[in-house]
């Protein structure tokens, strides 16, 4: 023992002695999920996933281009609309504007302000060319642009966050700043032109509006002040028919009031607005006439003709809180809000063919520019040897979320998911052509080819989705998911409790053009869908979770000692279908007596089956009492979990952690439901969460997912466990026959990572990498909008077993896993090796070597420097040469042979402190000023300085927080550091202090050891 990367297409290969992995990423410049995967018999892979991106990689596409672009154009006053293609700045967070202005001269013409540019089309949308105002701050961005009416090259630009306003007088190509006289903070969120008097500019500056006479030449503040208040994202407006009529603020609250200005300006009175919190605007031809939506709440839309002094109020079909109002200069009867358009002055609406809440713009050619939120659409991805045959968009304007991707007996390919598009490329014959509430459910068809057989929705009159797909031996699909519609077509059972969202099944038949059947599952609200799977019969077996005390179980079958409960205290349901719709059996499973302080979390997640007709299920549980068989490979719940699984950020309120001890559980059914013939859990302390199953021809039992576990077990892994507190999916084949593991590995492959099988033997997982592509700690509400990820493809290829099982990389001090750093010393964790013990120890003064009785640690084939062996571990120094940013391939070798390679992370800083025991944790093994060593019995004077010893530091970075000073430790190996702590005051740490080491903002080691103060 010792003392004291955009990725488009690209391939990476990680060799190892056993298992092979390649990875392939598949992405635009947005964000890409790819949600599962699929392999035909000859070989060829589909992977289907969702996409905000505008340029993915088609190929021989049958949809070529994404719909949900952020701005949109109509050339007819809403009737129609279409994308503007040119416009593709990346991923748009939701908090940032898009802003848009059109050219009065030429309507071909318009720009687009977004982030610190500007984009100008000439065609437009098709192309878009940029130009960059001189901003005076990297955070400001663009928040409105105006043209000129009498001078169409001139072009004002307002910016916020330390911005101001901008001018152009070449139309967009070089700007100028034209901001004197604005305040000095520069948080200007509108600038707009006085129709009558075109050298007069109004910008709004948070509190108040500032004006300008000279073109932008000079400001002044006006006499409209909210004084203490603060609006952001509005706009004075003008009066379309008469000259010196202005409103202010165009979005108003009931603190401040809506004000009206009848000279220019000069003098404003308050209005009596219909109700607080509106948004409002002028009619560009008509004096005096007024227009104003409401708070979701409110659900009506106003009017005024006399310029808002008394209003009229007409029922609006949805609510456009926020939502800009538009009208039209060529018919002032044509009115634009949200998604609806009015012909007839807001009387009455009509939904426009189009899926996302608009901020529309008139042009004065009566074309429409609008902006929106970006959506999602679907993609599939076929490969045949690595080579993408066809990439294919897939859905319209609005959001498309994809639940699978199945091959039929035909060959064709068939997806399902979720839509919220009222365009989606149904094509004839379809079951459903038009989509009713705001999602739907959808299955769509291609040929091998790639060409677009067959589209349709499908669900009843509300809310509905699809979350799982299954085709059987002849051809018929199997959906489920939720749905929230008491008219689900084919439905034989009513809805159990009335109103809510039911779990549902349905059978449609081969050509997906008619439902065959279809159920309602459970009770209302909390039940949710996990999978579905059919076997060689055509019976169809679904799964998921339960609240309903009342869930029925069939007579004879398998069930879990107590019900669920509302308490809540879920269950695992399982219900398998005859092919005619007729229930073989419904049961449900699972423990109720939950983990101390972790909640009650258990549910059902993927089902599947094999050769035999016996069914798998696998999903979490935290219940201690879950049933396992007496050949379970693990019998008991892993718990202990020293961290919170979530952190959510609430403001004023505080940091809630919520705590999870989740294992994940395989379940064996026999086919008619009877008997539980085989039960194991698998997974470390943490939270460990399936999201896909497949079954082997070998009787292997492949489960994916994600955890925040460091422990759970490996074996033969091909990535390391993540660092303390974060997340990494997973992929493991059991064989419960064997009682055995054979392969066990953490991977990078996203939170929800899917899996299917090859006749090869080869393992396909579908997923995605990069930012937040796995599950995040801070759970704010930025995270989702800031996501960038790529969607992934890996390939597991079996392999030899390896001699030796490297199955983690610590650091040596904390014991924690995660990224390496030059000069660490690590433990490498070798359960099988049967080494000689050979400890040099940290204060070793003879010369180091790179072998220790007959092993080698090998860092990218490179010998690192040993201080240790013994059965099952070896101490390694990490070499020097390691590229921080970059991946290592470690491996262990002995006389008996090597071990795979396991890829860990190179950072430039991965600290660790020696505790006094050794374990990691506890007491530090500290030093107080006079040179004794630190302990209860002998604290350290309060403000002085306590020696620890590191290793894993950067003794370059001056980010190692709680450390005044850093040096490398005289009489040590190389590799350990001398830090220096300040001892604070006793009375703030209660004569215990808590010290710990970061390799930088934010980003912690999770270890905490105490020293003592007095």
């Amino acid at each position: 023992m010792m003392r004291r990367g955009v990725l488009l297409f690209g391939l990476l290969s990680a060799l190892t002695a056993g298992q092979r992995l390649a990875t392939r990423g598949f992405a635009g410049s947005g964000h890409e999920t790819a949600t599962d995967v699929a392999v035909d018999r000859s070989g060829a892979v589909y992977m289907a996933g969702s996409t905000t991106s505008f340029d993915l990689p088609v190929v021989n596409a049958a949809q070529s281009a994404n719909p949900g672009t952020p701005v949109v154009y109509s050339p007819d006053g809403g009737v129609t609309w279409r994308p503007a293609p040119g416009f593709n700045p990346g991923l748009i967070p939701f908090y940032v504007s898009v802003s848009t202005a059109a050219d009065p001269s030429d309507a071909n013409v318009f720009y687009v302000g977004f982030g610190a540019k500007v984009y100008k089309t000439a065609d437009r949308g098709v192309h878009f060319t940029t130009s960059t105002p001189p901003l005076p701050s990297a955070n400001a961005t663009i928040t409105s642009i105006a043209v000129d009416p009498t001078a169409p090259s001139t072009v004002y630009a307002s910016a916020t966050n330390n911005g101001g306003v901008f001018k152009s007088v070449d139309g967009g190509s070089t700007w100028t700043n034209a901001s004197t006289g604005l305040p000095p903070a520069g948080a200007i969120d509108s600038v707009v032109i006085d129709p009558f008097h075109p050298k007069t500019l109004w910008a709004w500056a948070g509190s108040g509006a500032w004006v300008s006479t000279d073109g932008a030449g000079a400001w002044a503040p006006s006499s409209l002040s909210l004084g203490a208040f603060n609006l952001t994202g509005v706009r004075v407006l003008f009066d379309g028919g008469r000259a010196g009529v202005l409103y202010a603020p165009a979005y108003t609250g009931n603190a401040w009031g809506f004000q009206r200005s009848m000279d220019g300006g000069r003098t404003w009175s308050v209005l009596s607005l219909p109700l607080a919190g509106a948004t409002v605007a002028t009619d560009p031809v008509r004096a005096g006439a007024l227009y104003a939506s409401g708070p979701p709440s409110d659900g009506s839309f106003y009017r005024s003709d006399d310029f808002g002094a008394t209003w009229q109020s007409f029922p609006f079909p949805a609510p456009v809180s926020n939502t800009r109002i538009a009208v039209d200069p060529t018919d002032p009867n044509v009115i634009l809000a949200g998604r609806y358009r009015s012909t007839n002055r807001g009387e009455t609406w009509f939904l426009m063919p189009y899926s996302r809440e608009l901020q529309p713009e008139f042009t004065r050619f009566g074309a429409v520019l609008a902006t929106s939120a970006p959506s999602s659409d679907a993609f599939l991805v076929k490969f045949v040897g690595g080579t993408p045959v066809f990439a294919t968009y897939f859905g319209g304007s609005g959001n498309e979320t994809v639940a699978a991707v199945k091959t039929d007996p035909a060959g064709n390919v068939w997806i399902a998911g979720t839509t919220w598009s009222n365009d989606l490329p149904v094509t004839p014959g379809a079951m459903r052509r038009t989509l009713s509430g705001s999602s739907d459910g959808f299955v769509a068809e291609f040929s091998p080819g790639g060409a677009l057989l067959y589209c349709t929705y499908v669900g009843g009159s509300a809310d509905d989705g699809v979350s799982g797909l299954a085709i059987d031996p002849y051809g018929e699909l199997w959906i489920t998911g939720s749905t929230w519609s008491l008219d689900y077509p084919g439905a034989t059972n009513t809805a159990p409790n009335g109103a809510g969202s039911y779990v549902y099944a349905a059978k449609l038949t081969a050509s997906a053009t008619k439902i065959a059947f279809a159920t309602y599952i459970g009770g209302p609200l909390y039940d949710s869908p996990g999978g579905v799977a059919t076997d060689r019969d055509a019976a169809a077996i679904v799964t998921g979770t339960i609240y309903w005390p009342a869930f029925p179980v069939t007579s004879g079958a398998y069930r879990a000692p107590s019900p669920p409960g509302p308490t809540p205290s879920p269950r695992v349901f399982l219900v398998k279908y005859s092919a005619t719709g007729s229930v073989i059996f419904s049961t449900y499973l699972g423990g109720s007596r939950a983990t101390a302080g972790a909640g009650f979390n258990q549910r059902g997640a993927a089902v599947a089956t094999d050769r035999s007709g016996d069914i798998w299920v696998t999903g979490n549980t935290a219940m201690t009492d879950f049933p396992v068989t007496g050949d379970a490979i693990q019998k008991t719940l892993s718990g202990g979990c020293g961290y919170p699984a979530f952190e959510v950020y609430t403001g004023f309120i505080g940091v809630f952690y919520e705590t999870l001890h989740d294992d994940v559980f395989l379940a064996r059914l026999t086919g008619d439901g009877r008997t539980l013939a085989y039960s194991t859990l698998f997974g470390g302390p943490c939270y460990d969460r399936p999201s896909a199953l497949a079954v082997g021809d070998d009787g292997r039992i492949w489960i994916a997912g994600e955890t925040d576990s460091g422990q759970i077990p490996m074996a033969w892994p091909v990535e390391a466990a993540p660092e303390r507190g974060e997340y990494k999916s997973f992929l493991a084949s059991l064989d419960p026959a064997a009682g055995l593991i054979p392969f066990s590995t953490y991977l990078t492959a996203g939170a929800n990572p899917a899996i299917d099988l090859a006749e090869d033997g080869a393992v396909y997982v579908a997923g995605a990498t990069g930012y937040l592509a796995q599950t995040g700690v801070l759970t704010s509400a930025l995270s989702s909008q800031l996501a960038n990820a790529d969607a992934l493809l890996a390939t597991v290829q079996p392999g030899p077993t390896p001699s030796l099982n490297l199955t983690g990389v610590s650091n040596r001090f904390s014991s924690l896993p995660g990224a390496v750093a030059p000069g660490e010393i690590v433990e490498l964790s070798v359960p099988d090796l049967k080494a000689v013990a050979a400890d040099l120890g940290i204060l070793a003064g003879a010369p180091l070597s790179d072998s220790l009785s007959g092993v080698q640690a090998l860092f990218d084939g490179q010998a690192a420097t040993l201080i240790e062996t013994s059965a099952g571990r070896v101490a390694a120094m990490v070499p020097s040469s390691l590229k921080p940013g970059s991946t290592t391939q470690v491996q262990v070798v002995s006389a008996s042979g090597g071990s795979n390679e396991l890829a860990v992370p190179v950072a430039a800083s991965s600290p660790g402190i020696l505790s006094a025991d050794g374990s990691g944790a506890g007491d530090a093994l500290a030093w107080n000023a006079d040179g004794t060593v630190n302990g209860p019995s002998n604290p350290a004077a309060e403000g002085s300085t306590v020696a620890v010893l590191i290793t894993g530091a950067d003794p370059a970075s001056a980010s190692t927080y709680g450390v005044t000073a850093l040096a490398p430790a005289p009489g040590f190996v190389p590799g350990v550091y001398i830090g220096w702590i300040r001892a604070l005051s006793a009375d703030a740490t209660g004569g215990r202090q808590l010290v710990s080491v970061n390799p930088g903002f934010g980003h912690g080691t999770g270890q905490y050891l105490a020293i003592y103060v007095h």
